[in-house]
């Protein structure tokens, strides 16, 4: 929508001698260089052909400012279909080289002229480079080509060449350029390049933006940062929006996206539950498929892990004491158990953390110094519970099988696995403590038990598919490094992991059944289960 200006009106000399002083001179006095207007002032012709013919000298600084204001009443006039105003000049100047080159030259000399120009003309003509018709259309073309080969424009000329040179390439990175800035594309549009925003505007620029921020957010390959992900979607999937069909869409493709998008997921779920709440209240998303509600359901077993492993990075990193005895050995154990973890994060359901009181006491005390350090929030240590014991339980729902994890601690504290679990799990979802005596009550369920015994990982891999039908889904496997500090794991080729005939098993128990004998343990083996 083109906005309604008024037009040009004619000025008794002494105003417009007044307003020639102001527009001219940036505030100095005659004595301090300023030439005053000549009266009578030059006919709109007279400012015309001076431009055509390259002779501006001869003009004073309000005529350069009064040809802008007829070009742009000109180009108002066509686009909103009234009768033109200064028809026969603009037909008949405009798009001569003369004229164009001159324009150039006087927006590179002056710079009030310049800003003048690009806000009043350029950006309606160049943003509009689609629907503009001849000769502004001839006019933007010759001063588009002078523009390209300058190679001392100025910022906004900058991006009105690249409008005018590729507008789906301009978008994109508009969209690349909102993220990094962490600014939603009316503001930027507006703030960064000094854009005026309309009805026009908004359809063919700021809704496109939007849609590519989206696709860049939810690109498989995206590594953009959680904390700017969240604030992006604050915008982009915003439920007081009137364009419900819109919300809808975008909620569905957002939980698609995180299900398979560890980078998504915590900022996906932390947006949605803070609109819809929980339990979610889909009424607040008109018609979302069945399909995305079971896939949200299962986000939040997804980021609760999630958010272990962020925890477990951070006690690794911060709370464990360097001594060369026993914390290595219990960093090591974190670490290992943790990334062994991952490879079933995206089948989890839903989990319950446990954490010794003390480090709990530690993480909340520093919470402000972790969250710039590392990539967490407050809701790090929701629904977490504590323990006198050293270490991180963790009871990790997968389907209906029960895993009761010790991420740290001697090699006699074991994976517990229970059959039928679901019922046992909600006996401590909602609890703040666990004590040994509750362990304890676990222990006659437990079907199997894993001893973290070198190569452990093979062992319980192997167990998990044959026993329980829990497979690794995807192609590799998560390793923990070896001979480095670094928490993050290594991809390695699924074959390496399940390898039931391996050197390093042959060397290390014989044969793989030997492997078995001395991890997988059943209930009454040993005394100390945990």
């Amino acid at each position: 929508m083109i906005p309604d200006l008024p037009l040009p009106k004619y000025r008794e000399p002494v105003r417009l001698k007044r307003l020639a002083k102001k527009l001219s001179s940036d505030g100095r006095k005659p004595s301090e260089g300023f030439d005053p207007i000549k009266f009578p002032p030059k006919m709109m012709d007279e400012i015309f052909m001076a431009y055509a013919l390259e002779m501006t000298e001869e003009l004073h600084a309000i005529d350069h400012f009064r040809l802008v204001y007829a070009m742009h009443s000109n180009l108002i006039t066509i686009m909103k279909g009234r009768e033109e105003i200064y028809k026969d000049l603009v037909q008949e100047y405009i798009a001569n080289d003369g004229f164009v080159k001159s324009v150039y030259n006087s927006s590179k000399a002056n710079d009030r002229f310049r800003t003048f120009l690009q806000y009043v003309y350029l950006q309606k003509l160049f943003i509009r480079h689609q629907i503009v018709r001849k000769p502004h259309l001839d006019f933007m073309d010759k001063f588009h080509a002078i523009a390209k080969k300058d190679k001392k424009i100025n910022e906004m000329l900058k991006v009105l060449v690249s409008i005018r040179d590729n507008k789906e390439g301009f978008i994109s990175q508009f969209a690349n350029n909102c993220i990094q800035a962490n600014k939603e594309p009316t503001l930027y549009w507006y703030d960064d390049y000094g854009f005026d925003k309309d009805d026009y505007v908004k359809e063919n620029y700021l809704d496109p933006t939007e849609e590519e921020i989206f696709k860049l957010l939810l690109s498989p390959s995206t590594q953009t940062d959680q904390k700017k992900i969240k604030s992006s979607l604050e915008y982009l999937i915003r439920f007081s929006s009137e364009n419900k069909a819109q919300l809808t869409k975008r909620v569905e493709k957002a939980i698609d996206a995180a299900e398979s998008n560890t980078n998504l997921q915590i900022p996906v779920l932390e947006h949605l539950e803070e609109n819809l709440r929980n339990p979610p209240d889909w009424d607040l998303v008109p018609g979302i498929s069945e399909k995305a509600r079971k896939t949200y359901e299962r986000l939040q077993g997804l980021v609760e892990f999630r958010y272990f492993e962020l925890l477990a990075e951070v006690i690794y990193n911060e709370f464990i004491e360097e001594d060369p005895t026993q914390s290595f050995t219990d960093k090591k154990r974190l670490r290992s158990r943790t990334v062994f973890w991952m490879n079933y994060r995206d089948q989890i359901d839903s989990i319950k953390i446990f954490i010794n009181s003390n480090v709990y006491q530690l993480i909340e005390k520093n919470i402000n110094k972790l969250k710039k350090k590392y990539n967490i929030t407050e809701k790090l240590l929701d629904n977490i519970g504590i323990t006198e014991i050293e270490s991180e339980i963790v009871f990790i729902l997968l389907g209906d099988i029960l895993f009761i994890e010790f991420f740290r601690g001697t090699n006699e504290r074991n994976t517990c696995i229970i059959r039928n679990g679901e019922k046992y799990f909600n006996t401590i979802i909602k609890s703040s403590k666990i004590r040994s005596d509750d362990l304890e009550n676990f222990i006659d369920k437990s079907e199997y038990k894993v001893r973290h015994r070198h190569l452990w990982q093979i062992a319980l891999f192997n167990v998990l598919q044959d026993e329980y039908g829990i497979r690794i889904t995807k192609d590799y496997v998560f390793s923990a490094r070896y001979g480095t500090n670094d928490f993050k794991p290594e991809e390695k080729p699924k074959e390496w992991g399940m390898n039931k005939n391996s050197t390093k098993v042959i060397e290390e128990y014989g044969d793989y059944k030997g492997l078995l004998n001395k991890t997988i343990i059943k209930p009454g083996q040993y005394n100390n289960w945990y």
